[in-house]
């Protein structure tokens, strides 16, 4: 079943908006919430090395990740494969 371009533009576009608050938030909170130190503690935990350093990236990612995200940066112009003749 194929949807109606603006109905699936739509979606497209929610998804990305709820991915970019998910990411952005968990940026938030390990960066100025649980501080890096907390975050690195729990990497540590983990067993991650260089736990300061993933902290940070994970952090990084996850901000920077989410904003790129809503904004269509770095996703395929047709993840459906919808354009494709087969």
């Amino acid at each position: 079943m194929a949807f109606p371009a603006p109905a699936r533009d739509i979606a497209v576009l929610l998804v990305r908006l709820a991915l970019r608050a998910v990411f952005s938030a968990h940026g938030w909170q390990r960066q100025y919430l649980n501080a890096i130190d907390g975050t690195a503690a729990y990497l540590d935990q983990a067993g991650v090395p260089a736990t300061s350093a993933a902290a940070w990236f994970a952090a990084i990612v996850e901000l920077v990740g989410g904003v790129a995200l809503s904004r269509g940066l770095g996703v395929p112009i047709d993840p459906s494969g919808s354009s494709s003749t087969c």
